[in-house]
């Protein structure tokens, strides 16, 4: 799969491609994306006793499954290198990316 970039922001168009490169012959019925876009957060905490808590998890914001390529009951794929074109608007309210390191211990920086 390729895409515009590696980043994208809020409300951003998302275009790209499949890339399909088929050996032999094969039958399909279709050719479907399935988009999953995860906000994941992570962070440590240091305790006055040397010891490290650590916090996290994972939450799926938008999903969506697109239907690429059909082909007819008994369809057959011949050999080849194929493209197909996908394109999807993120929402507006999707949280940005955000990597951060406090440099003092108990003090995170505010973005």
């Amino acid at each position: 799969m390729r895409t515009g970039g590696p980043t994208h922001a809020p409300g951003d168009v998302v275009s790209g491609s499949v890339l399909l490169n088929a050996a032999k012959a094969a039958e399909y019925t279709h050719l479907v994306l399935t988009v999953a876009v995860q906000e994941r957060t992570h962070w440590e905490q240091r305790t006055k006793s040397s010891y490290t808590n650590s916090y996290g998890g994972r939450r799926v914001i938008y999903m969506a499954t697109m239907k690429l390529r059909e082909w007819r009951s008994g369809g057959t794929c011949p050999p080849g290198h194929y493209q197909f074109p996908f394109s999807f608007e993120l929402p507006p309210d999707t949280p940005p990316s955000l990597h951060a390191r406090a440099k003092n211990p108990g003090l995170a920086p505010y973005l």
